[in-house]
């Protein structure tokens, strides 16, 4: 009886401490996540290693014209070079290692998106640039990571980006 209990106090231990390793580790995978991005004052984000700076969702969606024009009209933290992002920009952003709230009115319960919260987007699925053969637009769904052509005429989120340059 002596032993069952040893070898089930034993077998306890080795969960506890697998258990506890693993936590260890989630903690550390989100901080090198935190660590590849930088707030700025003006609510901004930048992504440190492409040099990219990101304006976070306007918070309502439109056709891929008017993404287009807001974000080149856009005037944010004294710059006004900012523009829709390409495909390859985006993509830059989508990061695993986040679980940030779906903030929008068009949200399903508990849908949750993999980019940074301070983005604040509010649907799956921002405008790029890149038009596909049949002339949609290339979006990438942040919720499950897959890409979608769209309609020009489709009201999607924007996501402005410019490159960050270092003073």
């Amino acid at each position: 009886m002596r032993t069952k209990s040893l070898g089930l106090s034993i077998a306890f231990m080795a969960i506890f401490t697998l258990a506890l390793a693993a936590s260890a580790q989630a903690g550390k995978v989100k901080s090198k996540v935190n660590k590849a991005y930088k707030l700025t004052k003006c609510g901004t984000v930048i992504h440190i290693k492409s040099g990219l700076e990101w304006a976070p969702d306007p918070g309502y969606s439109m056709n891929w014209g008017k993404a287009k024009k807001y974000a080149r009209d856009l005037k944010r933290c004294g710059h006004k070079d900012w523009k829709l992002p390409r495909k390859s920009q985006i993509y830059r952003i989508y990061d695993e290692g986040f679980d940030s709230p779906c903030r929008g009115k068009s949200c399903h319960k508990g849908e949750s998106f993999h980019i940074h919260k301070k983005l604040k987007l509010g649907d799956c699925c921002p405008w790029t640039l890149k038009k596909d053969e049949d002339g949609r637009i290339t979006c990438l769904n942040f919720s499950t990571g897959n890409e979608g052509g769209m309609p020009k005429s489709s009201p999607q989120r924007v996501l402005a980006v410019r490159r960050h340059k270092k003073k």
